[in-house]
């Protein structure tokens, strides 16, 4: 017997990835927030692209210790099943079996994949082969920038794009668009709506492309013309973001691949402002970052504060310091 249940209705774009956390969450009695949760998890562990589906959901299901079950004399009343592309929680009440989930089975086709996963196995996760430095190509508007904890190259542009605005990490990003996601019942976190009002509720101003398009190259020389001091973010192509940072005078495009020709979208900015507290020094200063715990500022800059924390030295905007760390 099939029964709808959704733990979020106000999710619009239902996916496979949310019928996976919606199964799992019916069979151990979790609310959306608890469910989502397993995916913010295993992002964080893994460091996949937000939008890959096949290998996130892999992963949710090892580190919630599912494993596909052959031999049906060991189903023990509870299950994770797959169907083609859907998911559902099958539970046995007295001599009924019950599927619960999102799509009625009745409109899925005989001959799609049905595998039945439980609680409790060993897994194996193989990474794909990284690429180095050395193979990316290099330009006067690009610099190579990975902010991925574990280096890889995967859809996570925004997550990088936005650690790479706000000089925080990686993780910190992740947390950032996971909550306006669930605050506006997105599954995936490089959504754009979520994107754009993480970037909108930390004060930066969007901005449509110009009438005459230019390449993210012309874009970084307009922008020189343009600020003088400011946090920038262009969408470069289709489905991709990258931050611009001021180097040397001139804003180069900070990503682990050179997307200086494809063509500038929308672009999102957030003027630094110098106020007279930037212009004091904080020289053996203690600084409490929220990552990074305690720390005692060693050199200082126009810009930048080079910070030594119990996990090393970090080098750090001093703007962003002066906005979210505390200085004792």
């Amino acid at each position: 017997m099939y029964i709808y249940k959704n733990l979020n209705n106000k999710i619009v774009n239902p996916s496979f990835l949310m019928e996976l956390l919606n199964a799992i969450g019916i069979l151990e009695n979790l609310n959306w927030k608890q469910a989502y949760s397993l995916y913010i998890h295993v992002l964080k562990k893994y460091t996949n692209g937000p939008s890959d589906d096949m290998k996130n959901s892999r992963m949710i299901l090892k580190e919630s210790g599912y494993s596909p079950l052959f031999d049906l004399t060991k189903f023990s009343g509870q299950a994770l099943v797959r169907r083609g592309n859907h998911f559902y929680a099958l539970i046995k009440k007295g001599n009924e079996l019950y599927q619960y989930g999102m799509i009625d089975p009745v409109h899925i086709p005989d001959f799609e994949e049905y595998t039945m996963y439980v609680k409790d196995y060993k897994y194996s996760y193989k990474t794909e082969k990284k690429a180095t430095h050395d193979t990316i190509a290099s330009s006067t508007k690009f610099s190579y920038e990975n902010l991925n904890p574990n280096n890889k190259y995967v859809g996570d542009c925004s997550i990088r794009a936005l650690a790479s605005a706000l000089n925080s990490t990686w993780y910190e990003a992740v947390d950032i668009l996971a909550k306006e996601a669930l605050r506006i019942h997105q599954v995936y976190i490089n959504h754009e709506d979520v994107v754009e009002n993480v970037l909108l509720s930390l004060g930066f101003n969007k901005h449509k492309y110009f009438p005459v398009r230019l390449t993210c190259g012309q874009f970084c020389q307009k922008m020189d013309t343009m600020y003088e001091n400011a946090q920038i973010l262009v969408y470069a192509g289709k489905s991709h973001i990258v931050s611009l940072t001021k180097e040397n005078g001139h804003y180069q495009l900070m990503d682990t691949w050179n997307s200086s020709n494809e063509l500038a979208g929308c672009y999102f900015t957030k003027e630094i402002k110098c106020s007279k507290k930037e212009e004091m020094s904080l020289l053996e200063q203690i600084v409490i970052h929220p990552t990074f715990g305690e720390g005692i500022v060693e050199t200082q800059d126009k810009d930048t504060l080079t910070i030594e924390f119990d996990s090393g030295k970090k080098k750090i905007l001093l703007s962003w310091v002066l906005e979210n760390c505390q200085i004792i």
